[in-house]
This record gives structure tokens, sequence and C-alpha cells, in this order.
């Protein structure tokens, strides 16, 4: 998942959600919010469901005052006319915490025993699979005294009034109510996670164009932003008229779609497609248990099957010899620098099987993963193109000789930013598995839509559009555009035999210097912190991930910087977009 705390949400969600985040204070960290809210977001959802789609309408006969249901909780037989989400509106504040936990969570945490009842025959899968996720999410579920009850009410009432309907089974608000958690002050150390801008996974979206016969997969799913986003898109391929990306989406970026939806039908699939599409066509890994959940519940939003999001480490869980070629389209933003759960992956790549960068392996993992024609759009750091281990080096010298690499696509330094300061410039790679690159198409976005920093406007002339028009246009039909300021064609020799010496005199120099103001500063934190530690006003924990902390942006400063510099130092040379060299 990518790595952003900026907002694209509406204002008013974005404000709902921070409004939830400040009710809910006396509940403990900002992880502990989130999943609370996603618990309340999640009632709401069902009782939306089972109101509009057509699947789930025999589930309203649950809470009819003709059935009965033996709560666990208690052992008395009761009505569940009262266990809707809109229920809870009229419930006092000193009876919420109860209600909740006596009379909700115990009764979704088993739905499945109720649902069977109802429903004449066996469950259809698609229920079947999206109630057992219900049970995941409150089998375990307590509000706890922390949750201040008088704070309870007025939290119901925002999720009731503030959150649009529209927004409930249309939109990441999943995604949205963890982005309004990284927004707080050790957010993002809690919980780990970064999101991918929506524009910029459309647009992603867009490259790989996926269909109905596609299996589509993300090896680092986050909350499951480019899954359910790939399944949208199908989605209209074959109903034009379906509304994705949306009306929060882009302008610009909106109305590309809708004229690319207008010429690229997709016929209505068969019963064998639609069977297989939901049953594996889009699938996903998550490494956190907590955010897997939030993905699976997104998954069941959109009347997808849940049981494809699987939580652990996808390089550890790849097996050759089930896994090897077994995708057709790959959408991912991988963790950059990410810690790895064991020493070596030898079955990812048996020769680099102990490499540290964990964004090397995630490209070779999408390799291995991709049948031959196989497409994949990934977010990698700028510095994938020149890194110097042999790794880097080897799979680059992959991507160009024993693929097609399409297209490296240079994004803006501010899209992915946080509290922490900027993360690492970022492009995306476009490669098709199997062949070999005649040449690679650079594009330099400067422009995404938006303004910079944490709190993203619109804003016109979104290169984004033209870079998805000449794309398909020219680059997708294996013709070169005409060249611009902002992009062009490299053949592939020419980045064969760039010559890396320039890159590395830049690199030795860039270092040096910014390493040495980096430890001067480094040693004035150092004191200060020991200075508070004496006073008692922090703890040697504390002040260990502080510096961790600094080291962190410290190298993210000076890999952004030799980026800059080597970009400037080849100004006058075709590769000023960015470098790929196999051996620098």
């Amino acid at each position: 998942m990518g790595r952003s705390t900026v907002h694209y949400a509406d204002n008013k969600t974005n404000n709902a959600l921070k409004r939830l985040h400040n009710k809910l204070r006396p509940a403990g960290t900002p992880v502990q919010r989130v999943e609370y809210i996603i618990e309340l977001l999640l009632l709401r959802i069902f009782e939306t469901k089972i109101k509009q789609d057509d699947d789930f309408k025999p589930l309203r006969k649950l809470f009819s005052s003709s059935y009965k249901w033996v709560n666990p909780k208690t052992g008395q037989e009761e009505s569940n006319e009262n266990r809707l989400f809109s229920y809870l509106i009229t419930v006092t504040n000193e009876q919420l915490l109860a209600e909740l936990n006596t009379n909700f969570f115990p009764f979704y945490g088993t739905i499945l025993q109720s649902a069977r009842k109802v429903f004449e025959g066996n469950l259809p899968q698609k229920v079947q699979d999206q109630l057992v996720l219900i049970e995941e999410v409150f089998s375990n579920s307590n509000f706890t005294n922390n949750v201040n009850s008088g704070n309870l009410g007025e939290v119901i009432g925002i999720v009731a009034d503030d959150i649009e309907e529209s927004r409930l089974l249309k939109t990441d608000l999943l995604g949205d109510a963890i982005e309004s958690a990284l927004s707080e002050t050790g957010g993002t150390k809690d919980i780990g996670l970064f999101r991918t801008p929506d524009h910029i996974r459309q647009f992603m979206t867009a490259l790989v164009e996926p269909g109905i016969d596609d299996f589509v997969f993300d090896p680092a799913c986050g909350t499951g932003g480019f899954l359910f986003d790939a399944f949208e898109f199908v989605m209209r391929r074959m109903d034009p008229d379906q509304s994705w990306p949306g009306e929060k989406a882009h302008s610009e970026l909106r109305n590309w779609f809708d004229e690319y939806f207008q010429t690229n039908k997709l016929d209505f699939p068969s019963i064998q497609q639609t069977t297989q599409f939901y049953r594996s066509g889009v699938a996903g890994i998550e490494y956190l248990g907590m955010i897997r959940k939030m993905a699976a519940i997104n998954f069941y939003i959109r009347g997808l099957n849940p049981a494809n999001i699987e939580q652990g480490d996808s390089l550890a869980m790849f097996d050759p010899a089930i896994n090897a070629s077994s995708k057709t389209v790959v959408l991912a933003n991988p963790p950059f620098g990410a810690q790895r759960d064991q020493d070596a992956y030898p079955n990812v790549w048996g020769e680099h099987a102990k490499e540290s960068e964990t964004t090397i392996l995630f490209v070779k993992l999408m390799l291995e993963l991709l049948k031959k024609g196989g497409r994949c759009a990934v977010v990698v750091s700028e510095g994938f193109h020149t890194w110097d281990q042999f790794s880097a080096k080897a799979l680059r010298k992959m991507l160009l000789d024993e693929n097609q690499l399409r297209a490296v696509i240079s994004l803006p330094q501010g899209l992915f930013v946080s509290k922490s300061g900027q993360g690492p410039k970022t492009s995306i790679l476009l490669f098709e598995k199997g062949g070999l690159t005649d040449w690679v198409w650079f594009y330099k976005v400067t422009n995404d839509g938006y303004t910079m920093g944490t709190n993203r406007k619109e804003h016109p002339g979104s290169q984004l559009v033209e870079c998805l028009t000449l794309y398909h246009q020219y680059v997708k039909h294996s013709k070169r555009p005409p060249e611009t300021k902002h992009q062009f064609c490299i053949p592939a020799e020419w980045i064969k035999t760039l010559d890396p010496r320039t890159k590395e005199k830049i690199r030795i120099e860039t270092r040096a210097d910014l390493a040495a103001k980096g430890a001067i500063d480094r040693a004035k934190k150092e004191a200060d912190y020991s200075r508070k530690i004496k006073a008692c006003k922090m703890s040697e924990l504390e002040k260990e991930l502080e510096l961790k902390q600094f080291d962190h942006i410290l190298e993210n400063r000076i890999q952004n910087e030799i980026a800059k510099r080597i970009d400037k130092a080849h100004c006058l040379s075709p590769l000023s977009v960015g470098q790929f060299s196999y051996n620098g």
C-alpha cells in the first residue's frame, strides 16, 4: 500500500471522521479508535446492504417482530427488531454501551446461524462468504468503558447523519477512516500504513485495463484500494452507465474515463466468467491483521469474496509450484524498506535471496506471479532506477531483456507526504511479462491535478489525462508518441550502455555532504533527548524511536537530493526524466 497522509476525500467526510476521532479520544490510540469507527460504520453498511442488495433481502426477516433469537449473553429468547444501526439513534447515552456489547455484537457475531433459518435451501455463496466476515469482525467486539458514554451518542449521530449513504458503498470510506488516524500524532507509528491516493490508483488501473477474465492481484494490498478499483473498472467496462470513478474523482480524469468507457466496452459475461471472477478474479495479501480485516470489509461492501484477502508476508507465502504464472494483472504500491520476517526468500529469488531492499524482492515477485503477457503497474522509489547492488542491476536487466518495459512515469515529489516529512520521490513502472524491450516511454508528471501540501485541492491541467491519452493512442500499440518536454522514448540499447561514473560521483559527494550535516543535527537532538530523560520527560525507548525516525527522514532526504542532482546533471541528456541503467 502507498505512502500518504494527504487528504483527498470530500471535506464533509474528512470533517466527520476527524470529529469521530476527537469524540473517541478517551478510547485509546488512533488504532483503537479506528477499530471502533470501523465497527460502527459496518453496522450502518450492513443495514444499507439489506435495503439495497437483492441477494441480502431475505435477511430482512431476521429483523421482523415474528423472528425470535436466543441471545447467548442472556440466554433469553429475544426479537431482533432493534438490532439495526438506525435503532441506536434512539438509545440514550447511558444505555448505548450496554446495548452494543450485550445485544448487537453477540447477534452479529453469530449471524450465520440465524441467516440459515430465513433462506430457503442453502445460503447463496456470496451471502455466506460475506456473513462469515461479519462474524469475524463482531465475534470479539467489545466497547470498553474508555469509550465515554456521554460521547458515544454523539459518535452514533455523526455516523448516522454526517456520512452520505452514497459513500458507504461506492468509495474507500474505510481507507478514509484509516487516513484520518494517520493524521493523528502517533497514528503512522501505530498502524504502519500509508495510502495510495485515489487518482493515482485510478490512473494505474487504466494503464493495465483489467477485464472479466483476468486474475488481478496486489501482494501488499492495504485496505484493498487497487483491488476494488480494478473490480469497479471491469464492472464499468461491461456497463458504461455505471459511475466509477465517481463524483469525488478529479473532474478531468472523470471526463477521460467517461469517454474511454464509451469506446472500450466488454461483452456481457457468461455465468462461468462471473463465477470465476468472484471466486478468484480479484485477490490480495496484507501483512497486518487489522488492515486485512478492513480490506475484507471493503470486499464485502462491493460484493466481492472477502476470503480472497489473506494475511501474511506475501514474499514468504509465495510457492513457485502453485503461484508462479498464476496472475494476469498486478497492481501494487509495495512498502519501501520494509522489515522482513525472515533472513532470506529463496522462493522468490534464489540468486539474491538475502536482498535487504524489499522493493527489489516485490518487483521480482510480481514477475514470478505474472503469466506470459500479464500486465503490471507498480509504484517504486525513483532510486530503483539507479541502485548499485547486483540484485537491482540484474532485475533492471531482466525487465529489459526478458520482458517488455512499456513505461517509466515519474510522479511529483509531494505526492507521498506525512507529518514526518516528504517521502521518497516515486515512479510507476509499467511492464508486460515476456518478450524483449525495444524502447521505453518516459513521462514526467509535474501536475497530478492537485495542489501540493497535506490538504490537497483539485487543480486544473492534470497531466495524468495527457499521459493516459498518449499511452492508449500510441504506446499501447507499440507506437512512439511525438516527443514533448514532458515525455519521450529511449531505445533500450541506450539505457544498457549508459555510463554510470557521473552518477556514482554525485552519489558519493551528496551522501558525504548531507550525512555530515545530519550528524551535527543528530548530535544536537541526542543531547536534547538526554536532558529530557534526566528531567523524566522522556523514556529511553522514546529517545530511541525519535532517533530512528530522524535517521529514516535523513536517508529519505539524501536519496531525494541524489536523485535531484543526478537529474540536474543529465539535464542535456535524453534521460533527464529519470535514470534507468544496468550499471548505475
